[in-house]
Order: structure tokens, then C-alpha cells, then sequence
């Protein structure tokens, strides 16, 4: 049991009579009002029952439904005028800030060129970058020797076997025909 200080009397659930009697003042009326009437239960009316599988829903609620039923028209083309407002100035504010968003585009692209550049000149100084490329052309005068070299001996080839060619058939009988 729970002890009730004010009164002295122990409040039991569902023993309306042990429930103290509070005071308060209804600041609408200024009158003292009891306020053990807003601690007991609402009696419940009796209504004829129709056979049904769901629990019976509470006349206000009912009242709320209906209500939400008959606004609903309104209500959603409240929302639908109001999403057509906010459609419109979100395109106008696009509008309106294109000009401001190509240029700051552009000169982003300018910037990240320029700052890629840069690297690029920085890069190409470093000291084994000049390596290889000092290397790179090593690579490709020798190529260019090499396949001089390569023209040279093929052309002696060809003097020594045109050189040799005559003595070969001297004295014989050759017939192309």
C-alpha cells in the first residue's frame, strides 16, 4: 500500500473513496475547484455492440478522423501549392546563380592548369628527371649509331660480294634468256 501523507489515510487503486480531496484554484474562473474529479475514471456509457472483430474506437477520436477526412482535399492542395512555391524559387535562385557558379568553375580549372603546370616545370628540373632524361637521349644517339653502323656494314657487304661477283663465272657461258 501506498501511504498518503496529506490525510492520513492509505490510497488504495480502484477505491475511489480513499482518494484525499485536492484543492485547486481554475485560473479561468478563479474559483477553488476539487480536483479528485480529474483523478477518477470517466464512466463508460453503454451503446448497443455490433459484432465486431475490432475494438471500439473513442468518440473523439472518431470526431478527429472525421475531420481529417473532410480537410484532406484542402489540405493536400495547400501542400501541392506550396510545393509548386518551392519548385519555383529553387529554379529562380538557380537561375539566377549560374552566371556566379560557371565563372567560380572556370576559374577553378584555370587555377588546377596553372598549379599543374608549375608541377609539371618543377618536376622536369629535378635532378633525376635531367638524369633520365640525359639518358633517354644517350638511348636514342646510340640507337641512331647503331643503325648507321648496321647501313654501313650491309652496304660493305654488298661492295665485297659485287667485288667478288665477276671473277665467279670469268670465261663462262651465261645465258639469260
Amino acid at each position: 500500500m501506498n501511504p498518503d501523507w496529506s490525510s492520513g489515510s492509505f490510497f488504495q487503486p480502484g477505491n475511489l473513496k480513499s482518494i484525499p480531496s485536492f484543492k485547486g484554484i481554475d485560473f479561468s474562473t478563479g474559483k477553488t475547484v476539487d480536483l479528485a474529479k480529474f483523478l477518477a475514471p470517466s464512466p463508460k456509457k453503454e451503446e448497443p455492440k455490433e459484432e465486431s472483430a475490432l475494438p471500439d474506437i473513442d468518440p473523439r477520436f472518431k470526431s478527429y478522423l472525421e475531420l481529417i477526412k473532410a480537410t484532406s482535399p484542402q489540405r493536400l492542395a495547400e501542400m501541392e501549392a506550396a510545393a509548386n512555391i518551392s519548385a519555383n524559387l529553387s529554379e529562380r535562385q538557380l537561375r539566377q546563380l549560374y552566371p556566379y557558379l560557371s565563372a567560380a568553375g572556370a576559374e577553378s580549372t584555370a587555377r588546377n592548369l596553372a598549379a599543374s603546370q608549375a608541377y609539371r616545370t618543377f618536376a622536369e628540373q629535378l635532378p633525376s628527371n635531367v638524369q633520365n632524361i640525359m639518358a633517354s637521349k644517350q638511348q636514342q644517339m646510340a640507337s641512331a649509331a647503331l643503325g648507321e653502323a648496321e647501313l654501313q656494314r650491309a652496304t660493305a657487304a654488298q661492295q665485297q660480294a659485287a667485288s667478288q661477283y665477276p671473277g665467279r663465272f670469268a670465261g663462262q657461258y651465261v645465258s639469260f634468256g
